[in-house]
């Protein structure tokens, strides 16, 4: 009998801890993509960051400053400040980074994140 007491209360205490855990899981995935894009203009390279919230549809643009062949290490300092600022943003609203991807260098610039 008391084998039968002690199965029964240890089947109890495993699905109490199965249970306490168990949250509403969202299904919709939540995906962020940052893009830094630069648009050639003669030597100049005008910056932008474009940024995709989850829902895709409302793709928006962040002005970056425009890269000239005197100003490329100001210009590199003040777009990655505005790249992390964005970042931020995001951070504080519970996404990860997944990966960050360049294509030819930081003028193409990918930062995915999600939930």
């Amino acid at each position: 009998m008391k084998n039968v007491q002690l199965l029964v209360l240890t089947a109890i205490a495993m699905i109490a801890i199965g249970f306490s855990d168990v949250k509403a899981q969202n299904t919709e995935p939540n995906t962020v993509i940052i893009q830094v894009f630069g648009e050639m203009k003669n030597t100049d390279v005008a910056f932008s960051l474009l940024v995709t919230p989850p829902d895709g549809s409302n793709t928006y643009e962040v002005p970056m400053e425009t890269r000239t062949l005197k100003n490329r290490k100001e210009v590199a300092i003040a777009n990655t400040k505005i790249v992390q600022l964005e970042i931020n943003k995001w951070k504080k609203e519970g996404f990860v980074i997944d990966g960050i991807s360049t294509i030819g260098g930081p003028d193409f610039l990918y930062v995915v994140l999600s939930k």
